[in-house]
């Protein structure tokens, strides 16, 4: 019958041979080369005492750190197969949105190829170096993959009072606010980032213009339509039948789309 496994955590205790003096502790493979990968030899001779202390304390540090972390952070010596979990540092910081749950600047991703030796996760996703190919987020229900690429760097997204987010399935959303010029019957406003066609995204107008006068309160109309997929137009029109120039003033703009 199979023994089955403990449901409840272990006890905190310290690693076997924490407190060792030196010498007490010898890595066989730095002994004698290979020692680990073929095990104890068959022989009279017991297995060193520094040799078991050393098995045993990295077998219960490695107890100790997933039981303190959870999850094993990236290595770059380690190969990870296909789905496997790791946490990494080294995305976001100041200004920088992360479109996943994480405290302290830890993140976890999940491996998207086997084999995955070396590939920094940095490199891969923020840096956009490997464009997701190696590195992504876990699939929770919402579609896999989702790759981090979209919402990690400043290509994909800007964080401020012009700005645009790139999501995770291609969909860009801008935002911003512009100066309409006193005169001016229409100008044209670039987005912060182009879309993919004129054609592929909505936009909005919103804000209005000074007061025409002191005794005729009507404020300017503002309407936009696109242009193409980088810019936009915006008319600045006085109400039908109310005398004056059409005023200045800020609005604002949101788009979305492709």
């Amino acid at each position: 019958m199979t023994t089955p496994l403990p449901s409840t955590k272990p006890p905190v205790r310290d690693a076997w041979g924490d407190q060792a003096p030196a010498g007490a502790l010898v890595d066989p493979d730095v002994a004698q080369a290979g020692y680990v990968a073929a095990g104890w030899p068959l022989s009279q001779q017991p297995p060193a005492r520094q040799y078991w202390n050393f098995v045993l304390n990295y077998c219960m540090n490695g107890i100790r750190y997933l039981c303190q972390n959870g999850m094993a952070a990236w290595d770059a010596s380690e190969t990870y197969p296909l789905g496997a979990l790791v946490t990494c540092t080294g995305f976001g910081g100041a200004g920088n949105f992360f479109p996943f749950p994480g405290a302290g600047g830890y993140y976890m991703l999940q491996s998207l190829t086997a084999n995955n030796l070396n590939h920094d996760p940095v490199k891969d996703i923020y840096n956009n170096e490997g464009l997701g190919t190696y590195w992504g987020i876990p699939n929770y229900g919402m579609g896999w993959p989702y790759y981090f690429n979209e919402l990690t760097n400043s290509a994909n997204f800007e964080n401020s009072q012009n700005g645009f987010a790139t999501l995770f399935n291609g969909l860009i959303i801008q935002w911003g606010v512009y100066n309409v010029t006193a005169g001016i019957g229409e100008a044209t406003y670039a987005f912060p980032k182009p879309f993919a066609a004129a054609s592929a995204y909505s936009l909005q107008i919103t804000g209005y213009g000074g007061e025409i006068s002191a005794n005729n309160p009507y404020p300017n109309i503002w309407s936009g339509q696109p242009l193409n997929n980088s810019e936009f137009i915006v008319y600045n029109a006085i109400p039908p039948g109310v005398a004056g120039a059409a005023l200045g003033g800020n609005f604002q703009f949101f788009a979305i789309g492709h």
